[in-house]
This record gives C-alpha cells, structure tokens and sequence, in this order.
C-alpha cells in the first residue's frame, strides 16, 4: 500500500499542471448527449419534449375544430363531391399514384389591387358566395367551377376589406340573398390638404403692368397675397393688379382649410424698365424754312426712333437733321422703343413759334363790304379783313398777289398794309388768289413765302 501510495503521490508531482483536451469527434457526442438529456427534461426556460406535445395538441385541436365548423356545401369539402356526385379537383401523380391537393387558382387574384378604382370595377366577379350554381350542367366543368368559386371567395374577402375602408358601398351574395352593406366614410388626409396654385397673365411686360392673377387652389378657404412686402387679400378668384414701377416682383399666396393646414405658392412678375423719350432743337430760335434744323436725341434706355417733324415727313435716324419747305408753327414728335420693345412719347408743339425771326400768312380772309379801305390794319377786332402777315425780325418786304389768270392785282412794300380784297374800288369775287412774299429778315438771311388765299364774302 505505501508502495501504490508513493506511486500516486509521483505521478501527482510528475503531471501536475497538464491539461486533456478532448477530441472534437469525442466533444461533438458529449454535446449531443447533453442537448439530448436536456431535451427529456422539463425546464420552462428551454424548448423540450413536454413543450413539443403541447404544441402539437393544439395545433391539432385546432385543425379538427376548423373542419368541423365548416358548412357541408363547402366546396372544398371531400362530402360535397361526393353528394353531388362530382370529381374532386386534385392531380393525381403518374409514378407513384399519390393524391395531391389542386393548385389554388385564387393565389393571383388575391393580391393587393392597384387602387380602389380597380377593386370597384371588379365588384362582381369579387361577390361572395355559397352553395350550388344551378347554370352549371356541364360535369366536365365542375373542377374550374370550384377554383373560380374559392377565388371568388378570397377577391371578396381581400375586396370588402379595401372597400370598408374607403367607405364604399358592399354588396355580399350568399346562396339567393343579397344584403348591401353601407360603410361610413372615412375622408383621408390626401383628400382634405389645401392645394395652393395660381396663374399670373401676363408674367412680364411694360409698365404700367396689369397682371390678371387667377386663383387655382383647392381645399382652402382663407388665402393671403403677399406681392412685394405688401400683404393684401383679394375678394375675387380671378384680380387684377398694376405695377407701376419697373422691377422683379415676388408674387406668393398662402392658403389654409378648416384643420388650419397650410400651403404656399410663389411666382415673379417682371417689370421692364421703360425708355425715355427726350430731345433738343438746334437752333432753339430758328427760322424756318430758311435755316436747317438739327435734332438732338437725350433719350435713355432706347434702341429704336421715330420723328414726325409735322411737315408729312418722318425719320428713323437717331438724330436726324431736318430742313422745311414752309413756315409755319409745326409740332414735332419723338417716339422710343427699349429693347424688351417698351415705348415713350415726346410731343413739341409749336416748335418754331417763339422763333426771333419768322413770317406767316393766313389762308384765309373776309373783306368788309361796305367799301375799300387803305389797307392798313391793327390787331382790333375786324383784323381779318385785311389779307396780312404775322412777323417778327423782319427788315424787308415786299408782297405780290395774283388772280386765277395770273394777273397782278395787288402789291405791297409794307409789313403794315394789306390787301383789302377791292379791285379798283370794287370788291373781288369769292375766289383763290396766289400770293408771294419776299424779302430778309433782320439777322441777314433772305426768305422766300407763297402759297394761296381764299377770299370769303359776308353774308349781308
């Protein structure tokens, strides 16, 4: 024994320390057996056998109750076929003769339809029902008959569903009895959010700018317009507003429904800047015909001209220089075009009016029938009696006047005396006369006038 025990004691000392791995053939059993041990006892922690049986007795007891409240005209029920005396849909396997169940033909047609819409157009064919179907004669068809009728039964299951929470209405056939169902509708969110839009016409232009806008929301029923920094709220749907100074408008309108939920809609209405029209006469006291005019243009933001110098003639020179045919207080207009094609008007009358040197005649004139006069005048009333110019910064002068035949009738050396319309101390006949003047005026330049008179007798 003391031996033995010495022996022990050195193999002890000798191996102390040392570890013995396993190998993992040897491991892997030791772990099945003690999964397998584990698995036969009871633990509420870890799946086991107790647990196994449990699950399968209810599943069982499930499966046997669902059979048993099934109706006997199911026709998915074996009793059914067999009452009616008809085969039952299944597929029957050529190697080895085993029975299989008959694929489903409802497995397409209950999935999700695209919307609401298509659910409804499907109504019909989506009806549940139940029982025979008396127009069915035709044996051969019975199996297609049972799958469109269990396809029928899962579209209408999966139909009403969709339909119930749209608030449709549903119309449910079991065997000879039609019951419509009304669901009450609920409106969905999508339906009720304001939608905010409007149109502005046009979007761009001159001003003064008229824009229309025309409200296009929906769902809303309070609107605030905010143009620029200036809010205001508009009583019509379609408003008219104008822009009255050129620039780049930011236009928004924010809208609201009853649930205070909000939306905003923004534009920019463009504003371009006007031309304006601007021009200068050289000389500023000139006498026309006699001197040549020159036009100086002063216009801005302006790429296209046209003068009416109010002789007949126009010009679209920028600036154009110009010379009269005749005398006369003419009215000269400058219109200008911007390059977004924005226009401007300048109107001159009278140009040549306060000119310091010109000579003008009338066209017309009513002698006085009581006799012949000297044919000096004043500016009193009864003036135009006397066929006379109207000057200023005239130092010579000389007026010849003509009738029809071209005979001499009348002549002056003096701006102060006219012809009274007597011939030889008898009145002339209401008629046209040619007259012509000549002369210089005080700055030493020449002029040339003639044109023709009207002579008009006074109704006695």
């Amino acid at each position: 024994m003391k031996k033995n025990k010495n022996i022990e004691d050195w193999f002890r000392t000798e191996f102390e320390g040392y570890r013995v791995t396993p190998s993992k053939s040897l491991w892997g059993r030791v772990l099945r057996k003690m999964r397998w041990i584990e698995f036969l006892q009871f633990s509420p922690t870890h799946l086991n056998i107790y647990y196994l049986a449990a699950i399968l007795m209810v599943s069982a007891g499930i499966y046997f109750g669902v059979r048993m409240r099934l109706p006997d005209n199911n026709p998915r029920s074996p009793k059914t076929f067999l009452e009616q005396g008809k085969t039952s849909p299944v597929k029957s396997s050529e190697k080895n003769n085993i029975i299989l169940p008959a694929k489903n033909s409802y497995e397409k047609q209950t999935e999700k339809p695209d919307s609401v819409g298509d659910t409804h157009k499907k109504g019909k064919e989506n009806t549940i029902s139940g029982g025979n179907r008396p127009e069915e004669k035709n044996p051969s068809d019975t199996g297609q008959a049972v799958k469109e009728t269990e396809a029928n039964q899962h579209a209408g299951d999966h139909n009403l569903a969709n339909e119930s929470q749209s608030g449709r209405k549903i119309t449910e056939t079991i065997g000879s009895d039609t019951k419509t169902t009304e669901l009450s509708r609920e409106t969905s969110s999508d339906e009720v959010r304001p939608h905010v839009a409007f149109r502005a016409v046009p979007e761009k232009g001159c001003p003064p700018l008229q824009v229309r806008f025309i409200n296009q929301s929906e769902n809303c029923e309070r609107y605030i317009w905010t143009i620029g920094n200036k809010q205001m709220v508009f009583q019509n749907e379609k408003t008219n507003y104008i822009f009255e100074k050129p620039g780049i408008y930011i236009v928004s309108l924010a809208g609201a429904n009853r649930q205070g939920q909000k939306d905003i809609f923004t534009d920019t209405i463009t504003v371009f800047e006007a031309p304006k029209a601007e021009f200068e006469i050289y000389p500023r006291h000139a006498t026309v015909p006699e001197t040549e005019i020159t036009f100086y243009n002063n216009s801005e933001n302006a790429t296209r001209y046209l003068w009416d110098f109010g002789d007949g003639h126009f010009s679209e020179e920028a600036e154009p220089v110009h010379h009269y045919s005749s005398e006369g207080p003419f009215s000269i207009v400058l219109k200008v075009w911007s390059p977004q094609g924005c226009m401007d008007t300048i109107m001159v009358k009278n140009a040549f009016e306060n000119s310091m040197y010109f000579i003008r005649f009338p066209n017309a004139f009513i002698p006085n029938p009581n006799g012949p006069c000297d044919g000096y005048f004043t500016e009193a009333p009864g003036a135009n009696e006397v066929f006379h110019p109207v000057w200023k910064g005239v130092s010579e002068y000389h007026l010849q006047i003509y009738n029809r035949r071209g005979e001499l009738i009348f002549t002056s050396n003096e701006l102060q005396r006219g012809w009274d319309g007597y011939i030889l101390d008898k009145m002339a006949k209401a008629d046209v006369y040619i007259w012509k003047a000549k002369g210089t005026f005080s700055n030493g330049k020449p002029f040339v006038r003639f044109g023709n008179v009207t002579l008009i007798k006074k109704k006695n």
